[in-house]
């Protein structure tokens, strides 16, 4: 005589349809847990971006009230992210090297874009008064509208 705990002879356990809707669920918060974790790390790359874009703003802003300038080369307009430690004695914090940093100076003014590896971007212009990212509406790399 088979196994029996009941009084009907059946051998308790789950159904097939207990079993698909325990899936369902888990499916479901599986997805959703994804979703906001995904939105947590791009919340996270940005809040990187803006401390460093302060700590610029702090080395750029010392180097203009010293040479009256935000010009550091002659004839050069443009630094990229290993220029910025010559030119202005700045260097990135916490960014692990995987962002890219872009200042565009003129002599009252300066912009930059800072990039991390995945594509997600900061721009801020005119000495940080404008600032945008990839989720700004109409902004782009290139102007933030």
């Amino acid at each position: 005589m088979p196994y029996s705990n009941t009084k009907h002879g059946v051998i308790p356990g789950f159904t097939f349809l207990e079993l698909l809707i325990t899936v369902a669920i888990i499916s479901t918060l599986t997805t959703l847990g994804f979703s906001y974790y995904q939105h947590y790390i791009k919340e996270t790359r940005l809040s990187i971006a803006k401390m460093n874009a302060r700590s610029l703003h702090v080395f750029l802003t010392d180097y203009y009230l010293r040479y009256g300038t935000y010009i550091a080369a002659e004839e050069k307009h443009t630094y990229h992210t290993t220029e910025l430690n010559t030119y202005f004695g700045w260097q990135p914090e916490g960014d692990n090297n995987q962002y890219t940093y872009l200042v565009t100076t003129t002599e009252q003014s300066w912009d930059v874009l800072i990039t991390h590896l995945s594509g997600h971007w900061l721009r801020c212009e005119q000495r940080m008064q404008v600032c945008c990212d990839a989720d700004t509406p109409d902004a782009t790399q290139s102007t933030c509208l």
